[in-house]
């Protein structure tokens, strides 16, 4: 047998080369393919898909006589960012179509603040590539955020507003011990309605500071002198004129629009002669125009003056000195003087003419007059009554018949101050 090298020599045994390489003369063109993506494949850090593209092409024209070779099929790979369709089950078990697998569903937020106990969270698809991100719609579902099984009554607090719609702040406390409450659970505010707000007014309280009020004659035989301060002043020494000062006190107090100062007070006390000329025995103790916070400190600070009760002299001096704009008056805002006033005996009792002349006058400045009596009726024999009402109507309506809505009686009377001086305004003003 011969060996291989001694015949051939050196070199390989097996030599491999090309056939058949022009079979085909002409070739077609190769078919159109999209690049075919396989959706469970990982994606690649670009967020492109890894996929294949088969196309094929025929032969045209044989260059040999062996008729036609078969088709030629060309397999290559390729990327795409080909959106794929896929479910995704959510919380609910329901399904979302055309959801790109190339994405996760975000963590859920927090349980609505808007309510305590039944709310609503929701959570957002978020994909890794821009185009995968359609007709994907947020998710939501119901939920309950109140911690506590076990809770108190409701309490409100005061309303924000001092007449008309305001804001209530309302709370509640758990009677668990659950640990941190969240606010929207134990706090809530809602609307509240104070009431029908007050005409915006100056009031003018013109108020007896005579002897003739408590009788300061057996006041200062025990040893006090006048004026008699704040100090010595009581139910048990002076009751008339303490009524007098909690009158005025209520007044102020409930009449809703003095606190936010849209309407001012003034107080005037009326003792012995008042000057025209100066500011002699004018026994302003509140200008209009003086600080309006803290109304009801001015009053207390009243002193009890023990003079003679000239009622002439002091609305002279209402009309030309107080109500005007030098101590404060507002030419837009209506005026109303509340005139507290005893029974004053006949020696200084003004005549009916004179006190309708002086409150035409008054009046003529468009101020409303209300008038009050401060003598208890056990004071009063009746024909001592008779012609302090006379007064007091004559002073108030310019009449001592008929209807007069501004005397509204006595200090003495129940109800509130500010409410019968509401009352008293609407009948004047209807």
């Amino acid at each position: 047998m011969l060996s291989g090298p001694s015949l051939c020599g050196s070199g390989p045994l097996i030599e491999n080369g090309t056939c058949n390489e022009n079979l085909c003369g002409t070739w077609g063109e190769w078919s159109p393919s999209n690049c075919v993506v396989d959706c469970s494949a990982t994606t690649t850090n670009q967020g492109f898909h890894l996929g294949s593209v088969n196309r094929t092409r025929e032969c045209a024209t044989s260059n040999t006589d062996k008729g036609m070779p078969d088709c030629y099929i060309h397999t290559s790979s390729c990327l795409s960012d080909v959106q794929c369709s896929v479910t995704v089950t959510t919380a609910e078990s329901s399904t979302v179509p055309n959801v790109p697998v190339l994405g996760e569903w975000g963590a859920w937020s927090e349980c609505s603040s808007e309510t305590c106990g039944s709310g609503v969270r929701r959570r957002s698809w978020s994909c890794f590539t821009p185009q995968a991100c359609v007709d994907v719609e947020d998710e939501e579902e119901a939920c309950d955020n109140d911690p506590c099984d076990n809770w108190s009554q409701w309490s409100s607090g005061a309303c924000s507003a001092r007449c008309g719609e305001g804001v209530r702040r309302t709370s509640r406390r758990c009677l668990d011990d659950v640990g941190i409450i969240p606010v929207v659970c134990n706090e809530r505010n809602e609307t509240c309605n104070a009431g029908e707000c007050d005409q915006d007014v100056d009031f003018l309280f013109l108020v007896d500071s005579s002897d003739k009020v408590d009788g300061c004659p057996a006041l200062l035989r025990t040893g006090l002198t006048k004026p008699v301060t704040p100090q010595f002043q009581s139910n048990e020494s002076t009751p008339v004129y303490t009524k007098m000062k909690e009158f005025m006190s209520s007044l102020v107090t409930d009449w809703r629009t003095v606190e936010d100062s849209k309407s001012h007070v003034a107080v005037q006390l009326f003792s012995e002669a008042c000057s025209l000329s100066s500011d002699y025995n004018l026994n302003l103790v509140k200008k209009i125009s003086d600080n309006n916070d803290n109304v009801t400190s001015y009053i207390d600070s009243i002193n009890y003056l023990c003079g003679d009760p000239w009622l002439d002299w002091a609305l002279r001096c209402t009309q030309r000195k107080v109500l005007t704009s030098s101590y404060g008056d507002r030419s837009n805002v209506p005026n109303v003087m509340i005139a507290l006033v005893s029974a004053i005996p006949r020696a200084y009792r003004p005549s009916n003419f004179l006190l309708s002349t002086l409150s035409s006058s008054i009046k003529r400045r468009g101020v409303t007059i209300i008038t009050v009596t401060v003598t208890p009726n056990s004071r009063m024999s009746a024909l001592s009554r008779q012609k302090h009402v006379e007064m007091m109507r004559t002073l108030a309506c310019q009449s001592t018949s008929g209807a007069c809505p501004n005397y509204i009686g006595s200090i003495w009377d129940g109800g509130s101050p500010a409410q019968r001086i509401r009352d008293a305004l609407r009948a004047a003003n209807p």
